[in-house]
């Protein structure tokens, strides 16, 4: 791995960048109600915008101008509550809920010191604040975070007594005080050492004495956009930081190349960065469908110059492999616009348009040519072709170290199932848990573009006929390869996504079956394993009951496995569910059968269809009697109880005549096959009677 790779991948495993990410991420829903809100008030339409200002006595403009203001306008707001909860979520704190309460208050003690309350309104959440947001949220969520758990550290046991009344709050006070207290402090302190408030107006102010002394030329331009794209990338929003600069040293002046409408018509198409170039280049080059859907959302838009959902949601902030073409793609528009204008090929700017006017549009009303909406054709398609290799870039699988840590979070998972204790994957600051979170994402990825399927292992019985199939969830990941199955479904319980997948199983080997009756192997058990919580779920019965009227399953017969744990500590709800099951025609398969102390008493008082013996039953038979007398009991048994029994883990035939011997029929493992795509299943299946 090189040492750019290695600093990407730093970047990319940092909890605080990704706390931040996540912030943004979340604050998306916002900034698309707010964007398309300003799409739908600045139509540059006359009669269009006479209509929607007029109607209703202006209030629908009002409308949907409030909902712009209370969304992008409020942006900083939005990101102290959002990046406050994933900081919360996070690190696992405790008392999550008032994490956005203390960033918030902390915030405005921060940016409000010395205002008089009148001047304390929505302004102070502006995007010009978005910087100062993004610190706050942090800063105050690590200083409240670690009083927070001294305060628990110190008290727990009175806490934990009071849990159940307001006298529980009571030692949130410490944590809260101090921690806001602290930013009113700092503002004081800032404030008399600048002799002025606070905030990022002070870079307006420097920038604003730099550009003076340097003037309006080509070089000043030059350093213009790479100011204003380079704070981008840290979450400043440079152009209202360098707006004064816009609004006065490059305030429009017909008959002078370099302006404020110059560099809105020629240069930020779409936005900062050339956005429009960057939305292309993921239409074209990129497959992941999260991202093509989100640069979809952002079209429109994007077209109009607001660029605020692509930006946030990908996103650009913070990300080392979009840094270099986010700041590289305007200042080389600027250039090729610079070159066009001065060699004649495109009139000098003439007329000013509202920035929200859509791109080609605005370059022909400006110049009054068609020459300036060929200009913002040619330098989009140079903007994409730049933005290509690192879009490119963005889909590349993970590095070396990325997939260790997944490597290691498949050996905790292994380790905690050998003892008996379910993992905990997703919170975290370790490098495991950053995997899973990671992982987590990926794989609702690949359920979107229908990635995860079904492998069956054949199960033969003893006259070498093969009866059944056992479907078992595959996903292969693009680096890591074929995920450990249970980590999928430990994954899916934390994020409370297990019904859904185990849905997505089922709706699998339903297609699937269908596919089994079009090749002629029509009467075949396919059975799939379904969890605890499934079963004690009314919803679940009600949606396999819906699945079994969507597909005809013809002669095949679809059976669900059970561990015989969960069969055991079933609820009365349970036992009527599988109750449900089999009067739909579903067959029971308890699995692991055999090792558990309760396994005779519930052969006793329950029904089912298949019994699989315990894997370690099977591995033993050979080398230890007990094993062999505990199979040639619970077959016995099969008989006088009408069921049948199953064997996983034949891997030689050794074992499957020896299991035979005892009165064992059906087989399943490696001495016939291994779970396997469907495809290869119709081939191997030719090899025995049907």
């Amino acid at each position: 791995m090189g040492k750019l790779d290695k600093i990407f991948e730093r970047i990319e495993n940092n909890t605080l960048i990704n706390v931040i990410r996540n912030g943004f991420v979340a604050a998306i829903p916002f900034l698309l109600m707010g964007a398309f809100s300003l799409m739908i008030t600045s139509l540059p339409i006359t009669p269009y915008q006479n209509f929607i200002t007029e109607i209703w006595n202006g209030r629908v403009y009002a409308f949907f101008d409030s909902i712009y203001d209370y969304t992008i306008c409020a942006l900083s707001l939005i990101l102290l509550i959002t990046i406050s909860y994933y900081y919360a979520k996070y690190y696992d704190a405790r008392e999550p809920s008032s994490y956005p309460i203390i960033s918030v208050i902390s915030y405005v003690v921060f940016v409000g010191m010395g205002m008089e309350p009148a001047e304390l309104n929505i302004t102070i959440f502006s995007q010009m604040w978005t910087l100062t947001a993004v610190m706050i949220a942090l800063l105050s969520s690590a200083i409240y975070h670690q009083l927070l758990e001294k305060v628990y550290k110190r008290h727990g046991k009175n806490i934990y007594r009071s849990s159940k009344g307001s006298t529980k709050f009571v030692y949130l006070i410490i944590p809260s005080v101090v921690t806001i207290g602290l930013f009113g402090l700092a503002s004081v302190v800032l404030e008399v050492i600048f002799g002025a408030a606070v905030s990022q107006n002070v870079l307006s102010a420097l920038a604003m004495e730099l550009f003076e002394n340097l003037g309006r030329n080509f070089g000043s331009s030059v350093l213009f956009i790479f100011l204003v794209h380079f704070m981008w990338m840290f979450g400043i929003h440079g152009s209202n930081v360098l707006d004064d600069v816009a609004t006065t040293l490059f305030a429009d002046r017909w008959g002078e190349v370099f302006s404020k409408t110059f560099f809105d018509t020629f240069v930020l198409m779409g936005g900062s960065g050339t956005a429009i170039s960057l939305l292309i280049a993921i239409l074209l080059f990129m497959k992941n469908k999260g991202k093509r859907r989100l640069a979809k959302l952002s079209f429109l838009p994007v077209l109009f110059n607001v660029n605020e959902t692509l930006i946030f949601g990908l996103p650009v902030i913070f990300n080392p492999v979009l840094l270099v073409p986010f700041v590289l793609t305007p200042v080389i528009t600027l250039i090729t616009s610079t070159a066009a204008v001065s060699l004649d090929f495109v009139p000098v700017v003439n007329a000013s348009v509202n920035w929200t006017t859509p791109v080609i549009l605005s370059g022909y009303l400006t110049t009054g040519s068609i020459a300036g909406s060929l200009l913002q054709i040619f330098n989009i398609c140079i903007g994409v072709l730049i933005y290509m290799p690192f879009v490119r870039v963005l889909e590349k699988p993970y590095t070396g170290v990325v997939k260790e840590n997944i490597d290691t979070l498949v050996d905790y998972v292994k380790e905690m199932e050998s003892i008996g204790v379910v993992p905990s994957l997703t919170k975290g600051t370790e490098a495991k848990n950053k995997a899973a979170r990671r992982l987590l994402s990926d794989m609702h990825t690949a359920i979107e573009d229908g990635q995860l399927r079904l492998f069956y292992q054949p199960q033969v019985d003893d006259k070498g006929r093969l009866i059944g199939v056992e479907g078992l969830l595959r996903w292969k990941h693009p680096a890591c390869g074929y995920i450990y199955p249970p980590l999928l479904l430990y994954l899916a319980v934390e994020d409370d996504y297990l019904h859904e997948l185990e849905l997505i199983v089922l709706n699998c080997a339903c297609k699937d079956i269908g596919y089994l009756k079009a090749q002629g192997l029509d009467g075949l058990k396919v059975s799939i394993n379904i969890s605890a919580m499934q079963l004690d779920s009314q919803k679940f019965y009600d949606d396999v009951e819906k699945n079994l009227k969507r597909y005809d399953l013809g002669q095949c017969k679809l059976a669900f496995e059970i561990t015989e744990r969960v069969a055991l500590s079933g609820t009365q709800r349970v036992r009527q569910g599988l109750q449900r099951l089999e009067a739909n025609g579903i067959g029971i398969i308890m699995d692991d059968f055999g090792m558990g102390y309760s396994s005779m008493s519930y052969l006793q008082n329950s029904n089912f269809d298949y019994v699989k013996l315990d894997g370690s039953l099977v591995r033993e038979i050979s080398v230890n009697p007990r094993s062999k007398e505990i199979v040639k009991t619970i077959c016995q048994l099969s008989e006088k109880l009408n069921f049948e029994v199953i064997a996983e883990y034949v891997e030689t035939e050794e074992q499957r005549d020896l299991l035979r011997s005892l009165g064992c029929r059906i087989y399943q493992g490696y001495f016939y096959g291994k779970a396997m795509p469907l495809e290869e299943l119709i081939a191997w299946s030719e090899n025995y009677i049907i």
